[in-house]
């Protein structure tokens, strides 16, 4: 993930990563997702005034970016006709055949429409904040961040902390987030990958070693290998090579039969502590072979020097 890189004055920073989306801000900035099939929406919250809002959406061919801004703005002007607010906007073109815009009723709001030209996503991203705050100079320090597309053949995900990553043809399937837990599940075709983060590191370890912790978690219980001590990310941890134990296989390969999907027997794990964040990190792969393990591995970052909002 060396390309996703925060402001050069701004080590600190935070990388937000959702669905191919990716941009940097300040580090006690909370992120908050909202998906639906067709449309990724991302909003980050300041302890200000300041909020970050971008949304994606899809598309199959070039478009013609002025009707798209055109209608968002038409939105916000009458949201602020209803609540009696003075509302003005403008938009311009930029050489790089971006939009550039900028609009003002109770707060001031900067940003920019563009689409992706390999994957034709539209983004519309804007920074708004109070009438008294430099939200230009914000606007672009984080917007000079955005990226829309990655070409590596891997897709970045990160927030609250958590920095991973999936192949670009695996789908996000679950993602929750609870005080001291947060897990990301990604599925394509019968194989899956989930990333787990557990909190409270010192406290879980009080009692038991770290390798007893792993095995007590229950998150390889489904299949049978060999455990290997190894450093990972300069921390302790584990290696987890198996396949499913005989009857998950069984299980498995009568689930898939019925989605007409070839079953992945096959299980890539390694898990590691991170006394730096007091956090347990596990990253688990059942697969059919021929995967990228340490490369996934390599993306899941434990600690940096930008983390995650």
């Amino acid at each position: 993930m060396n390309n996703l890189l925060p402001p050069a004055e701004e080590r600190d920073w935070s990388l937000v990563a959702w669905h191919g989306v990716s941009f940097w801000v300040p580090n006690d900035w909370t992120f908050i997702p909202v998906n639906d099939p067709n449309e990724t929406r991302i909003q980050v919250i300041s302890p200000g005034q300041f909020t970050v809002q971008l949304r994606t959406q899809k598309s199959k061919a070039k478009a013609d970016l002025h009707p798209v801004i055109d209608k968002y703005l038409k939105v916000i002007e009458n949201q602020a006709k209803k609540k009696r607010q003075t509302f003005t906007g403008r938009v311009s073109d930029k050489p790089d055949g971006e939009l550039e815009y900028n609009w003002r009723s109770d707060v001031k709001t900067h940003g920019v429409v563009r689409q992706c030209p390999t994957c034709m996503k539209i983004v519309i991203a804007e920074v708004t904040g109070g009438k008294n705050d430099a939200v230009l100079a914000m606007s672009k320090k984080i917007l000079a961040t955005l990226k829309d597309h990655q070409d590596d053949g891997w897709i970045p995900w990160a927030a609250f902390g958590l920095v991973t990553a999936s192949p670009e043809n695996y789908r996000l399937e679950k993602f929750q987030f609870t005080s001291g837990y947060l897990t990301m599940r990604f599925a394509k075709n019968g194989q899956s990958i989930v990333t787990d983060r557990w909190g409270l590191a010192y406290l879980a370890l009080e009692e038991c070693t770290l390798e007893q912790w792993f095995i007590r978690s229950g998150k390889w219980d489904s299949s049978e290998g060999t455990l290997e001590p190894a450093t990972i990310h300069g921390h302790e941890g584990f290696y987890w090579t198996a396949q499913l134990k005989p009857l998950v296989k069984l299980r498995e390969a009568i689930t898939m039969l019925f989605k007409w999907k070839w079953p992945a027997f096959k299980v890539s794990g390694a898990g590691w502590h991170c006394p730096d964040t007091n956090r347990l990190f596990m990253v688990t792969w059942q697969h059919r072979g021929k995967i990228d393990f340490d490369e996934l591995i390599e993306r899941t970052v434990c600690h940096n020097s930008g983390q995650s909002a």
